[in-house]
């Protein structure tokens, strides 16, 4: 029997330039592999003077997914354009429409958006054009900052046949925004088990690592601030890994101010620095480490946490989303957005043997939430469900 096949509507996953944009969400892929093959669907809506593209353009395949741009470029000068009397919208679907009529060689069964605010609005359409059920998610912070959300993507999400959440914070952000959310099915984020693994520290100093873009909600000054208090709570050493700071092309910014930062700090001596790395070295690194740290302001379902608690690693987190959903005192310790002397206090019960855990069963609780197992077979299940 063949595999169904699912339509991944988005422009947040890796490219050339920028590997680490998406990463995750073509890893979720390559695990569904067995029961699902992939098309990935990029798209461009452009207006030039002479040239109108309607062209669904084949980018590259590899394991189970096939991935295609989509260019919709309309000129007024086409004939095309005057049929429709100078009405753009009618044009553009037209355009449209030229493109469906490629995809449709691909037969897919269900189409999905990762990110519902950026691409839920395309999702519909084509699972409209098509007669197809669509699921929707949301891994970024609802609204972005700034932003208000538009009636159109409030009808995608409220249209689509499932909504898929990473994290119960998540939901609580999109119910605020007076959206009224499909039948919703939980699924978290994928760490997978057989790569990221527990191997015991063998450090004579305690090691924390930290990950993340160095962008505003990753709160790095709050992390500074704590290890600044840190140095002078305890007299107990420790080493800090800042790992991944310059990852994400054109999403991380101003690095030379961070690191000028932390040079600057009270435990500059004690700090390695990271810009980034492949995700296959992730493993190597967490297992350098002791436990992790993470001062977000906002997260949906930080992987980063998830990884490192699969490795063993206690977390220490503030309350930013998705992390609530799991640790408690057996697995790391949570604290207010702000509260870096907590934070500090925590770090320094640790670090003097007054808080331990127990690596073993952190791991286990990790896999028994988001593991490859659990996460595969809760996708499934949720696809299956409206197929």
């Amino acid at each position: 029997m063949n595999k169904k096949k699912i339509c991944l509507v988005t422009n947040w996953y890796p490219t050339a330039d920028n590997p680490f944009q998406g990463l995750f969400f073509r890893e979720q892929a390559i695990a569904l592999a067995e029961h699902f093959d992939f098309v990935v669907l990029h798209y461009k809506y452009l207006w030039s003077w002479n040239k109108e593209i309607a062209n669904l353009h084949l980018d590259k395949k590899e394991y189970n997914i096939t991935e295609y741009t989509a260019i919709i470029c309309g000129s007024s000068f086409n004939k095309r354009f005057h049929k429709f009397k100078a009405s753009k919208f009618g044009y553009e679907e037209a355009l449209f429409n030229i493109v469906c009529e490629q995809l449709a060689d691909e037969h897919i069964d269900l189409f999905y958006s990762i990110c519902c605010q950026n691409d839920g609005v395309e999702v519909a359409k084509y699972a409209n054009h098509f007669n197809k059920p669509y699921v929707v998610s949301e891994h970024g912070p609802f609204p972005w900052v700034g932003t208000l959300i538009k009636d159109e993507t409030r009808k995608a999400i409220e249209n689509a046949d499932l909504f898929l959440a990473i994290s119960n914070d998540k939901v609580r952000q999109i119910l605020m925004q007076n959206v009224k959310i499909p039948p919703i099915w939980y699924v978290g984020n994928l760490v997978d088990d057989s790569k990221f693994t527990y191997r015991p520290s063998h450090n004579n100093v305690k090691t924390f690592i930290t990950v993340g873009a160095n962008v505003f909600y990753k709160n790095y000054n709050m992390l500074i601030e704590t290890f600044n208090m840190l140095t002078k709570k305890t007299n107990v050493p420790f080493k800090l890994i800042v790992l991944g700071y310059q990852a994400n092309k054109g999403y991380s910014q101003d690095s030379e101010v961070l690191e000028d930062e932390l040079h600057n700090s009270a435990f500059a001596d004690r700090i390695e620095m990271i810009p980034n790395v492949s995700h296959d070295m992730m493993p190597e690194i967490y297992a350098r480490a002791d436990a992790f740290v993470m001062t977000s302001i906002q997260e949906g379902q930080p992987v980063s946490a998830i990884e490192a608690g699969c490795c063993g690693l206690p977390i220490f987190s503030t309350r930013c989303g998705g992390v609530e959903d799991y640790v408690d005192d057996t697995i790391g310790r949570i604290v207010g957005l702000r509260d870096s002397d907590l934070l500090a206090s925590y770090l320094k019960q640790y670090l003097e043997g007054y808080i331990t855990f127990d690596s073993g069963m952190v791991r286990k609780k990790i896999v028994s939430k988001f593991g490859k197992k659990q996460f595969i077979n809760n996708i499934v299940a949720a696809f299956e469900s409206i197929m």
